[in-house]
């Protein structure tokens, strides 16, 4: 019975912070598909109209940015294989 109270009590006591490291995580990534769902125009930020999945449509059909993937990827991969193996010989 005693462990099952601590283990109440911990939950209790952990929750605040989970919740607001949830709350901090989620209102960024949220906030950013309802932009992303929208077209806005820096000169003119009072015209703001939905567009729904337009800019998504525009995105995966341009060639730029399928490019642009692919060399991010390779970017990433080759640093990150670099840094693991100067990191494992530095060690």
């Amino acid at each position: 019975m005693i462990a099952s109270q601590q283990r109440r009590l911990a939950l209790w006591l952990v929750a605040p912070a989970v919740t607001f490291v949830i709350v901090l995580g989620a209102f960024p990534v949220l906030s950013q598909l309802v932009l992303s769902l929208t077209e806005f125009n820096l000169k003119f930020p009072e015209q703001r109209g939905f567009v729904g999945a337009e800019n998504y449509v525009r995105l995966i059909t341009d060639g730029v940015f399928w490019q642009d993937l692919g060399h991010t990827f390779y970017f990433t991969f080759v640093s990150v294989g670099l840094e693991l193996v100067l990191g494992l010989a530095a060690a």
